[in-house]
């Protein structure tokens, strides 16, 4: 995961720039999710360090919206580790096929959910 766009630009130039058509994804969080995400995983400490996702989150709290040449690919369901150290997608512990019998969630084409009619019930 990157800061921002021009670190994962340079990333890509130097390591992956003989791949053709590749494609950047950004993750955006929406802010009171990404509020409560700093509030739950702020190190207790100075000697606790604190996670990649947090400090990200932390410095980028405003609403992020869609710029012009992006386009919205679908939801994905994420789960963090305690200590904040990384983050899992839905599709680690293989989870769609439980996600649309018990909430009838499916999943589009990027593999992504294409909408969440009540987000809340998934807590």
């Amino acid at each position: 995961m990157f800061s921002d766009y021009e670190a994962a630009k340079e990333y890509y130039h130097l390591f992956f720039s003989h791949i053709e058509n590749a494609e950047l994804l950004k993750l955006v969080f929406p802010e009171e999710e990404a509020l409560a995400f700093i509030k739950e995983f702020e190190p207790e400490n100075e000697n606790q360090g604190a996670s990649g996702i947090y400090e990200i989150l932390k410095k980028k709290t405003e609403v992020s919206y869609l710029s012009p040449n992006e386009e919205f690919l679908g939801f994905d369901l994420i789960g963090v580790e305690y200590g904040g150290t990384s983050f899992h997608t839905f599709h680690c512990h293989d989870l769609s096929d439980e996600l649309n019998r018990k909430f009838q969630i499916e999943v589009n084409e990027y593999g992504l959910i294409k909408e969440i009619d009540d987000p809340d019930s998934l807590y």
